[in-house]
């Protein structure tokens, strides 16, 4: 029935879709009351109770004194304290998990049918606590992996940001020492100045980023998100092309291309004065995948790096983490081409390793 088909779809909705299906067998049965019992510990007490009836705690229950009616393994008994009450164990694995137990009338007998119908439950019940379990598991790394990667990033961008403008503070107070000219001293108060603006501005693409990744169902919503976010702040016309849906990037990679397809695009936002970009993310025949950032702009200029700008040095380290090459090129005539290769994980022992055309982590700037 629908109770029972959504148990092994939702396994998360045990406590939800339980009493539903014990209210089925009761009406399909006609036995008496039938509750579910669920322990944590083989040995130990019952946590969770659920009934047929929608009571909280049947007539027949001696909760929480639950070894005075506890079922053998693997073996329907009756419970020691009340001959009307028929005991089924679930059991996952190796591990007796609970006990499903029936209240007859007195005198009242289990057909073979019910038996079968009853022992069947049982293993539908196991093994859905086995798969809710599993469920929780794979949450809760998640969540450890979410948290590691909010740690990671902190470390390899916004540290790294206040690193150079503490090393750049130590510069301005030695020129400051020696009285060295304006000149000098206000292109070492720009670099920070700049610098600040640039961490600023990671802190709160940060803070995007991992709000997208919570929030959002899905490493595609969040490259949309992105995308629509910067073509607001930037009055960008931006067309998206996401043709890798079918590749299981894992957590770490999704975060590095969400961060190059943000880093590129607020690099055309703030210096290419583009008024249209398209952005592309496929996987190539040789099975790499590709990132491409392509504007209609003014062109990178031949020495775009100036000490202290991180645009493209974010770009490169990005790539770096993921094995990968960036290259960047000048268009014909106008426009500036970001693109990004890298081989996922998921190839990994599958497929033979393929040769890069260049250096791995390479990073070329060169003219249409």
């Amino acid at each position: 029935n629908e109770h029972s088909s959504r148990l092994f779809a939702h396994p998360d909705e045990l406590y939800q879709l339980v009493p539903g299906v014990l209210a089925d067998i009761q009406r399909l049965t006609g036995l008496g009351t039938i509750a579910l019992c669920l322990r944590k510990e083989e040995q130990g007490p019952a946590f969770k109770l659920l009934t047929s009836d929608g009571t909280r705690k049947p007539s027949f229950c001696q909760m929480p004194h639950c070894d005075r009616c506890r079922s053998e393994k693997d073996k329907t008994v009756f419970a020691p304290h009340l001959k009307e009450v028929a005991l089924y164990p679930v059991t996952s694995g190796e591990q007796h998990v609970g006990d499903i137990s029936v209240e007859l009338s007195p005198g009242q007998t289990i057909e073979p049918w019910q038996h079968s119908l009853l022992s069947a439950i049982s293993e539908v019940f196991a093994t859905t606590q086995g798969l809710s379990k599993l469920s929780h598991q794979h949450s809760q790394i998640a969540l450890m992996e979410e948290r590691a990667a909010i740690a990671r990033e902190l470390h390899d961008s916004l540290a790294q940001s206040l690193s150079f403008q503490k090393m750049q503070t130590g510069r301005l107070r030695k020129l400051l020492e020696k009285n060295a000219g304006d000149a000098q001293l206000y292109d070492a108060i720009d670099q920070v100045q700049e610098g600040l603006n640039d961490a600023y501005r990671q802190l709160r693409d940060l803070i995007s980023t991992f709000r997208i990744s919570v929030s959002e169902p899905g490493f595609e919503q969040a490259i949309r998100n992105a995308v629509a976010q910067i073509s607001g702040r930037h009055a960008l016309e931006i067309e998206l092309d996401f043709q890798i849906a079918h590749c299981p990037l894992s957590a770490n990679e999704e975060t590095h291309c969400l961060h190059i397809v943000r880093e590129a695009l607020s690099n055309v936002g703030q210096h290419a004065q583009a008024t249209k970009a398209k952005v592309s993310l496929q996987q190539r025949p040789d099975s790499l995948i590709q990132i491409q950032v392509e504007d209609n702009g003014i062109g990178i200029p031949p020495q775009p790096e100036k000490p202290g700008h991180f645009g493209l040095a974010i770009l490169s380290e990005r790539t770096s983490y993921l094995h990968g090459n960036l290259m960047i090129t000048r268009g014909d005539p106008i426009g500036t081409l970001v693109d990004v290769t890298f081989e996922p994980t998921f190839l990994n022992n599958i497929i033979p390793k393929p040769k890069y055309a260049t250096e791995n982590n390479s990073h070329r700037i060169s003219g249409g």
